[in-house]
C-alpha cells in the first residue's frame, strides 16, 4: 500500500498527481501530462405559460464535454490504432478512467470513469529543430457518460 498521507480530508490536493487508465489497452500508452475538459452540464429548458410573468426553467438532457488527453510521444501505437480504426469506420467504444492521486502520488483519492468513449481528434506534435521541447500529442475523446467513484 502507499505511504500514509498527512493531509486532512478538507485540504486541497495538487492538480499534478493523476493517472489515466485505459481499460482496453494491455500495454502502457505513455504518461499523460494533462487532462482537459473534464466537465458535465445539463441543458437548460425555458418555457413560459400564457399566464406566467417569468419564464420557468427545467433541466434538459445531460451532456459530457469532450476530454482532451495530452501526452509525450512514446513509440507505441495503442492510441493511434484506436484513432485509425475510428477513421476507418470500425468505431469501438472503450472505457477510460481518470484517477486522482494524493500529493504523494501513491494513494488514490477518487476516479472519474468515462464510459463509452471514442477518439474524435488526434493532434500531432510541432517539430522544430531549434527547440528542445518534448513531442506532445493530443487525443480528444467523446464521452457518453461520466461516473465518480470514491
Amino acid at each position: 500500500m502507499g505511504q500514509p498521507t498527512t493531509s486532512r480530508e478538507f485540504d486541497h490536493q495538487g492538480a499534478f498527481r493523476f493517472s489515466v487508465d485505459l481499460e482496453f489497452a494491455g500495454v502502457k500508452a505513455g504518461a499523460f501530462t494533462a487532462v482537459d475538459g473534464l466537465s458535465a452540464t445539463v441543458e437548460l429548458i425555458e418555457y413560459q405559460g400564457g399566464t406566467d410573468t417569468f419564464a420557468r426553467q427545467i433541466p434538459g438532457r445531460p451532456k459530457v464535454t469532450p476530454v482532451v488527453l495530452k501526452k509525450g510521444y512514446v513509440n507505441t501505437s495503442v492510441l493511434w490504432d484506436w484513432m485509425k480504426a475510428t477513421m476507418d469506420g470500425a468505431m469501438k467504444f472503450e472505457n477510460v478512467s481518470i484517477v486522482l492521486l494524493d500529493d504523494s502520488g501513491q494513494t488514490e483519492l477518487g476516479r472519474y470513469n468515462l464510459i463509452d468513449t471514442w477518439p474524435s481528434r488526434w493532434q500531432g506534435w510541432q517539430l522544430d529543430a531549434q527547440s528542445s521541447n518534448a513531442m506532445v500529442e493530443e487525443f480528444e475523446l467523446q464521452v457518453r457518460e461520466i461516473t465518480r467513484v470514491g
